[in-house]
């Protein structure tokens, strides 16, 4: 398998490489696999992409699912296809999934937008930082995240499934079903609660 660069204004077909690197302007025609793809500029993938390592620090807009082990987004990585999946994902910039994310560990700094997330523990704090104001509104929208340990804040979803669950500021969730302890935050907002669970302070 060769290593692909790709710089300026490319165009390739889909295949099978060893590493691929984009610093300018791609489009990958047809389905991608690889060992690694890291993305410094902007790319459009017209298939499913797999590989162990995705980078994403530009713009990557996958028209298929995507499957990685490891997936670092500090850009903006959006996927059309089915699903997200991987082990791990970390992600300080903006992920834009159209349908499922599942990922065994989830942390994200940045923003997620999905119809679901699925993992064993998902972190996300969109709005945190050293300059967080007082009151914002949600940045990430997740219709339903289901895993075992949850911990969100700057979040908008419709139901949250968990075992250990804690609630941050500027969360607006609609439904909590919990099955362990659970925190909220005094400057989040729940409409409902169920489960055998205990509050914590």
């Amino acid at each position: 398998m060769q290593d692909i660069k790709l710089d300026g204004i490319s165009k390739i077909n889909g295949g099978e490489y060893a590493t691929v690197a984009v610093n300018g302007i791609a489009q990958i025609n047809g389905h991608l696999k690889s060992k690694s793809f890291s993305i410094d500029g902007k790319c459009k993938i017209n298939g499913d992409t797999t590989t162990s390592e995705l980078f994403c620090n530009g713009i990557t807009e996958i028209e298929g699912k995507l499957k990685a082990t490891d997936i670092k987004v500090d850009g903006i990585l959006t996927v059309n296809g089915d699903h997200i999946e991987t082990q791990t994902l970390v992600c300080d910039g903006t992920i834009r999934a159209k349908n499922l994310i599942n990922s065994e560990i989830l942390d994200a700094n940045g923003i997620i937008n999905a119809m679901q997330v699925n993992g064993n523990k998902v972190i996300i704090k969109s709005h945190s930082g050293k300059f967080i104001k007082l009151f914002l509104p949600p940045a990430s929208k997740i219709n339903k995240i289901k895993a075992d340990n949850i911990e969100l804040s700057g979040v908008k979803s419709q139901k949250i499934v968990g075992q250990d669950i804690i609630i941050g500021p500027c969360c607006e969730i609609e439904d909590i079903e919990c099955s362990g302890t659970l925190k909220v935050n005094k400057r989040a907002t729940v409409n409902n609660i169920i489960g055998d669970y205990s509050l914590i302070n």
